[in-house]
């Protein structure tokens, strides 16, 4: 799909630049600064309930790229955010975990792939997902603001997940 191949190009030209998301910390922290002053009327953000459940484990859903020998690819994992795990949510719908166990990995039809493991490779480190083994991201950041954070992405039903980088999330 065309947006699909944009989503790819987008990566490839960061890492070719070598950048990251983390080039725009500064003006992230600037914002976080303004947000966090209690004379600021847009710090109602911070009051606003988690788009996720608060509380207990609960089924997420996440759509994963893997490129192997220029094949690109795409999965659609169904995770478990344990009880235990840091979550948060931006106010679109996009959430965040500090970890998540792999229940099944599925291709976007809803069949099943028969694959065991798989390496995401997006914006950030690549990152290894396993049946039954928990994935930890590189870094996890409560912050609500900016929903390309570190954490591990994910989306409350399938459908959602299937349409992730199709209508630039």
């Amino acid at each position: 799909m065309e947006s699909e191949r944009k989503y790819i190009e987008m990566i490839y030209e960061e890492i070719s630049r070598g950048l990251t998301l983390n080039s725009d910390k500064r003006r992230i922290q600037r914002m976080d600064k303004f947000l966090a002053n209690p004379d600021n009327p847009a710090t109602w953000m911070g009051h606003w309930g988690l788009g996720c459940p608060e509380v207990g484990g609960f089924i997420g859903w996440k759509k994963v790229l893997t490129i192997t020998d220029g094949d690109i690819r795409w999965y659609v994992l169904k995770i478990l955010i344990p009880e235990d795990a840091e979550r948060t949510s931006d106010l679109s719908g996009h959430h965040r975990a500090s970890k998540v166990k792999t229940l099944s990995i599925e291709h976007c039809d809803g069949t099943p792939s028969g694959l065991t493991k798989v390496l995401h490779q997006g914006f950030y480190a690549p990152c290894e997902y396993e049946i039954g083994e928990y994935t930890y991201p590189d870094s996890y950041s409560p912050s609500r603001l900016d929903r390309r954070r570190h954490g591990i992405h994910f989306v409350l039903n399938r459908a959602q997940a299937v349409g992730m980088f199709e209508e630039g999330f």
